[in-house]
């Protein structure tokens, strides 16, 4: 594992790509010289989260999986926002599933972060704030486990950071909510280090 020599970026990625892995995830920072861009990726944040259905506990078993990105232009710059993909595994379709075209909150401490609404469409989100893309479960091979399905949304920097810090984090979509748990977000806060400018 690469370490980390300095707070300061430069002497943070002494290699190109920086490799790290924390909790169980794998973040890599790349910067690219020809392009003169930085690429930022964490991915494999698993979790396990209780849902709730208004006040019943959905049926069956369910887990999650995050992954995020940021591309910034510049050697190690800030990016302005970080794409996320949050993935729910489960072994049954007749188990809760993402409603489709509903309303995704993301909370930290209380705090909303963003209110989106999602949509059934895999064409490019150009930047939509207002939008929330998601895909229909599904698995890559009928011999597979499990089913998933996945959001794919856009977290502004200072959002992402808030989320990052936070000490309870709640996703709401339509009428059921669940936590990401401080295991996850602590993955998330070592990624959320390396986004900044310092």
């Amino acid at each position: 594992m690469a370490a980390c020599a300095s707070t300061k970026k430069t002497a943070k990625f002494t290699n190109n790509p920086h490799v790290e892995y924390v909790g169980g995830s794998k973040v890599v920072v790349k910067y690219n010289a020809e392009k003169n861009k930085t690429i930022y990726a964490q991915t494999g944040i698993k979790f396990q989260s209780e849902i709730m259905v208004g006040s019943n506990k959905a049926s069956g078993a369910h887990s999650f999986e995050i992954d995020c990105m940021g591309e910034s232009a510049g050697k190690y710059s800030a990016p302005e926002k970080v794409n996320c993909t949050l993935t729910h595994n489960t072994a049954k379709k007749a188990w809760w599933r993402y409603p489709k075209d509903a309303p995704l909150i993301v909370e930290a401490d209380g705090q909303q972060l963003v209110d989106y609404k999602c949509k059934v469409d895999f064409e490019v989100n150009s930047g939509n704030p207002e939008k929330c893309l998601q895909n229909e479960l599904t698995k890559d091979d009928p011999s597979d486990a499990e089913f998933y399905e996945s959001l794919f949304f856009d977290l502004p920097m200072d959002k992402f950071q808030a989320l990052s810090k936070a000490k309870n984090a709640q996703v709401k979509i339509a009428n059921a909510n669940f936590t990401i748990t401080e295991t996850a977000i602590k993955s998330l806060s070592t990624f959320s280090q390396m986004l900044r400018e310092d």
